[in-house]
């Protein structure tokens, strides 16, 4: 079983959902996006909270693998199918890459923007980087986040597949446009390659490129096992 790994505040660069070149977009505009709701979040304590949770310690105990492989199945080392191998841990087979789960997501219902999410919920990024080539910022969902906890001030704690493998990243929605505060304490990770042609309306931060978070969780009934500490065998 891979060691848990602390959350170090190091900016943790995403280069592509499914490990491809960094390629270099342009300036990026409006993309017509709603302001975070302002609702609370349930309570961990209630059995979607537990399996939630399961969902967290999943993440977090897969963090340093160097391959998926559940049952039989090998899951895409990429962002997506970091989130499908947890998942299918948990209980729940997805498929599909991070924008086929956005659209699953939506046509379940379990979508969100609240500033603050829930432990085990899905974070969606937009225009990580340049999927489809052609140098502009059209490229809509590309890139899946775990959420594995979020601290008093806001910040969520995420393990996603980065560009350094399975690791940390973290994000802070009441102010996404700021990497640390003037303490030095981390608050948005990078989650975009810098450019040449970059304009200053460029997005990099964690914060400034969220989109929404999925409740997938609220797709796997409670079970007894939820209640134990969860058994990670080794992934590589």
């Amino acid at each position: 079983m891979p060691a848990r790994i602390a959350l170090l505040g190091v900016g943790v660069l995403f280069g592509g959902c499914a490990g491809s070149p960094w390629r270099y977009p342009g300036p990026l505009g409006p993309v017509g996006r709603a302001p975070p709701e302002e609702v609370p979040a349930g309570p961990q304590d209630a059995p979607q909270g537990r399996v939630g949770q399961r969902i967290a310690a999943i993440a977090e105990d897969t963090v340093g693998a160097r391959r998926l492989h559940w049952e039989g199945k090998e899951y895409g080392f990429d962002c997506s199918g970091f989130v499908r191998y947890v998942h299918a841990r948990a209980g729940l087979e997805l498929e599909g890459s991070s924008a086929d789960l956005y659209a699953r997501a939506d046509q379940w219902g379990l979508l969100h923007t609240r500033k603050t999410p829930e432990v085990g919920d899905v974070a969606f990024f937009e225009e990580t980087w340049d999927r489809n080539g052609n140098g502009r910022v059209d490229d809509g969902i590309t890139h899946v986040a775990v959420v594995t906890s979020v601290d008093a001030e806001g910040t969520v704690s995420m393990i996603h597949r980065g560009s350094s493998g399975i690791a940390p990243l973290a994000m802070n929605l009441n102010i996404p446009d700021q990497r640390t505060t003037a303490a030095g304490v981390l608050l948005n990770d990078w989650l975009r390659v810098a450019s040449r042609r970059d304009t200053k309306e460029v997005r990099r931060l964690s914060g400034e490129l969220w989109v929404a978070f999925g409740s997938f969780w609220e797709r796997i009934a409670d079970r007894a096992w939820i209640f134990q500490t969860p058994e990670v065998p080794s992934v590589g």
